[in-house]
């Protein structure tokens, strides 16, 4: 980013939110075990309630179209993934065999999804394609920018306010899980809430809150373990149809039901 005119005070600010963003959406994934993350908000969203002053031409081009590759939709990130996986290890403690396999897992990923998307934009073209990927993600991040550098933002103290209040909330809430052991809600609700992949899976969300304090209410713990096998078991065969269905689609051309959330 520097090589492209973000100043290292700019970067260092941009990746250190990216991480601790990155560290909450882990947290949630891990408690939570949900498949479909997104936040409601990325770095420069934030830095923008101080203001846009700062940004010039470059450092906005460049700060902008790094977000928008590595930030802008986390829904498939890796690093919960990558959590979840160490922690399973760690109940067998053969961590060495996990990171390799995630590793090959990771470079073979890169590389067929390197080589897939460009035959598949070359074949049908891109602007046929879905087009949030080709044309809405990138078109955003070059307007945004260009707001940024020509009109700078001024500081909103509604966004801060907010921001400040979001925040107390999710602190109070988290506290009062931690200490009470009848309290009910949790900070991921309100966190989460206001975000796309809410919008997609709250109801199967719901289904599986309600579905767990069933079995909890009136089997307790061991009807709680008892249960996991059968729960574990509709996920793995969900997965193995909708993997099932894509490769029969690719192979015989017939279109495969959706299996994730859009």
């Amino acid at each position: 980013m520097r090589l492209a005119g973000v100043p290292w005070t700019l970067a260092a600010i941009v990746l250190g939110l990216f991480a601790l963003i990155l560290l909450v959406l882990t947290r949630i994934v891990a408690e939570a075990g949900l498949l479909f993350v997104q936040t409601p908000f990325i770095p420069t969203d934030l830095m923008a309630f101080w203001g846009t002053g700062y940004f010039t031409r470059s450092s906005a081009g460049a700060t902008l179209l790094a977000q928008v590759v590595l930030m802008h939709d986390p829904r498939e990130h890796v690093m919960p993934a990558m959590a979840n996986a160490y922690a399973i290890a760690g109940m067998s403690r053969r961590r060495l065999p996990v990171t390799s396999a995630i590793l090959l897992a990771l470079l073979v990923g890169f590389c067929v999804s390197f080589v897939s998307s460009l035959w598949v934009n070359y074949r049908f073209g891109a602007i046929t394609l879905d087009q949030y990927g080709p044309s809405m993600a990138p078109t955003w991040s070059l307007d945004r920018a260009l707001q940024y550098a020509e009109t700078p933002l001024q500081v909103d103290v509604g966004c801060i306010q907010g921001l400040t209040v979001g925040s107390v909330l999710a602190g109070v809430l988290l506290y009062l899980r931690a200490h009470l052991v009848a309290w009910p809600l949790g900070p991921i609700g309100l966190v989460m809430g206001s975000t796309y992949a809410m919008g997609r899976i709250w109801f199967a969300v719901f289904i599986g809150w309600l579905a767990k304090a069933t079995v909890i209410r009136f089997g307790g713990l061991p009807g709680y373990r008892r249960a996991l096998p059968f729960f574990l078991g509709l996920l793995m065969g969900e997965g193995i149809f909708g993997g099932g269905a894509a490769i029969w689609g690719m192979l015989t051309g017939v279109t495969a039901p959706q299996f994730l959330p859009n």
